[in-house]
């Protein structure tokens, strides 16, 4: 048995597909903006009382030429530094990084226990997001980045 959906059946369907797909887009670990790939970032949700974190992720450059990060600052923390965790006669630091030059065609991670971004001060994490900008020389891109309970 078939039916007939009239124009206002069809546009209501038509709304909620749209909706879904918005959602879907919205949730997604992977987000392309000006030829940059970014993936899977998160911001750790720090322990009670404390005021510092780390935000984890990836940035791949799909341009033909090399992207210059500059600094990458977050909404819920007061400062953000880019850092590397390295280790020198068995000792582990992290050491403060400047820019980072992301060639044509490559990427760079930020994980635990080499290259991420610490934030100081960290405030509003209830929200469950953080907005995070990615300063590129001249030009910026802000992503809205989850506050998960993953493990440092």
């Amino acid at each position: 048995m078939s039916r007939t959906i009239n124009d206002n059946e069809f546009m209501n369907h038509k709304n909620l597909v749209c909706a879904i797909f918005l959602l879907l887009i919205s949730c997604s670990p992977k987000v392309r903006q000006a030829g940059l790939i970014f993936r899977d970032w998160y911001v750790v949700k720090p322990t009670v009382g404390a005021t510092m974190t780390a935000a984890y992720g990836s940035i791949e450059n799909t341009l033909a030429t090399p992207a210059l990060l500059k600094s990458i600052t977050f909404d819920c923390a007061v400062a953000s530094e880019m850092h590397e965790t390295v280790e020198t006669q068995g000792r582990v630091s992290m050491q403060k990084l400047g820019e980072i030059a992301i060639a044509a065609g490559a990427s760079v991670k930020f994980e635990p226990g080499h290259k991420h971004v610490m934030l100081m001060g960290v405030r509003g994490l209830e929200e469950k997001q953080c907005l995070g900008h990615f300063i590129f020389g001249a030009q910026a891109v802000a992503l809205e980045i989850s506050i998960n309970e993953r493990p440092q």
